[in-house]
């Protein structure tokens, strides 16, 4: 914890800052018959640059909540404030206002900020806030300058005065915002490749027995000793094992969701949509057959220039969530794909079932992650997931530049559109 033990008149909190500024100010004003306005608060900005940063902490604690020691933990970064603020009277003194702004004080100190207020955790909206709170002090200073300035003022230098001072905040602004933004996507990038990591470690170590366990399944069911009812729960075991292997999927496509393809991708080529969604409904025979659903696919519904593992990620995850969400109480359930061409090269493909249907209050939320609308019924209607099948299937079309629209109602059914853009052009 930062104590501070400087005395009042040289800490930047110090409550008499305001009579430091107006003693400041009328000792300036002897002078202004011969002082240019601009030069009057230059010289005064820099004698009270402490005065002003106090008057912008104590309105910073107020407006963020938060202690001064809290942001500013050492002298070293409590003194950053007026040092800028300095500088800014040190500019204004300079003939070619716009070439001093390049200034090597203030550079570096608003970077050490922007550093400093991301280890801290602030937000983008309290840097924004603050540096507003900045300004507004300044601004309220200058108005006060005027006042006590006795010479001629023109509007003119007052507005050009005016302009620097608002200048240079947002070039502060600016320098702590890149700092900031910067740390930011390293932070980012660090926790990315943690999963990363994470993900190649489930893939190997997780994987390799379940696959084992999956063929033992299938080497099992080989067999001609085995009773009606060993079979069925050979299936059930064999669905469970499927599950877990579709856990780790979506794992792996959670950690890879922005790791998109260039255009001119190899990986992406003509896909026949038909053949496709029929291999997919192979691998789910053993759930549609245990909810007794059926997909119903057109003849052809021609092709698509995509990659197949992006394309089977939207397909299955779909495909999965209508046979999981089957109405039982109905007594046809089904599932029907169509296609449509629009006149911009995109394609629309729409993935409709007559099944539960989602509640009203729930459809803006179920593209979150780890939302699941039917949570509620996993024992009665054995259903289970992670809710995270339509959340990647939102962020991969959102990596695509392509929408992704939900239409249902709760007892009827589910539609889900997916209008993927020309990515031939």
């Amino acid at each position: 914890m930062h104590t501070d033990d400087r005395s009042d008149d040289t800490h930047p909190n110090a409550c008499t800052h305001t009579e430091d500024t107006h003693k400041l100010n009328r000792t300036s004003s002897m002078q202004a018959s011969a002082t240019t306005y601009r030069l009057f608060v230059s010289q005064n900005i820099k004698s009270v640059s402490r005065a002003l940063a106090s008057d912008w902490l104590n309105r910073l604690e107020v407006v963020v909540n938060e202690k001064t020691v809290d942001i500013f933990p050492t002298d070293q970064y409590l003194d950053h404030i007026p040092a800028m603020i300095e500088q800014l009277g040190i500019i204004l003194e300079s003939e070619n206002s716009e070439l001093s702004m390049v200034n090597s004080v203030i550079s570096h100190k608003a970077l050490e900020l922007g550093r400093l207020r991301h280890t801290q955790k602030a937000t983008i909206s309290q840097l924004l806030r603050e540096y507003d709170l900045l300004a507004c002090v300044l601004a309220d200073y200058q108005l006060r300058s005027i006042d006590e300035f006795e010479g001629n003022a023109p509007l003119r230098e007052v507005l050009q005065v005016s302009d620097i001072i608002n200048s240079i905040i947002r070039l502060i602004q600016q320098y702590t915002m890149d700092a900031f933004t910067e740390s930011y996507m390293a932070t980012i990038e660090k926790q990315t490749d943690k999963l990363a990591s994470f993900n190649r470690f489930v893939s190997h170590e997780i994987r390799t027995p379940l696959n084992g366990a999956l063929l033992g399944v299938e080497l099992l069911n080989e067999s001609d000793e085995l009773t009606e009812q060993q079979r069925t729960d050979l299936e059930h075991i064999r669905q469970s094992l499927l599950e877990a292997a579709s856990v780790i999927d979506n794992v792996e496509r959670l950690v890879a969701i922005d790791q998109s393809d260039p255009v001119d991708s190899p990986l992406r080529q003509n896909l026949p949509l038909t053949p496709l969604i029929t291999d997919l409904c192979r691998q789910l025979s053993g759930a549609l057959q245990t909810r007794d659903v059926s997909i119903h696919v057109p003849d052809d519904l021609g092709e698509i220039y995509l990659e197949t593992s992006r394309l089977k990620l939207f397909l299955s995850n779909l495909l999965s969530n209508a046979i999981k969400y089957s109405d039982p109480q109905k007594q046809s359930r089904d599932v029907w794909i169509t296609r449509k061409d629009h006149a911009d090269g995109s394609l629309e493909l729409n993935v409709r079932d007559n099944g539960l249907g989602i509640p009203e209050e729930q459809l803006s939320q179920v593209l979150g992650m780890r939302v699941r609308a039917h949570a509620h019924l996993d024992d009665t209607h054995s259903v289970s997931g992670e809710g995270l099948g339509l959340y990647l299937v939102a962020e991969a079309m959102r990596e695509l530049g392509g929408t992704v629209t939900l239409e249902s109602e709760l007892g009827k059914g589910t539609s889900v559109k997916l209008v993927i853009p020309d990515m031939l052009h």
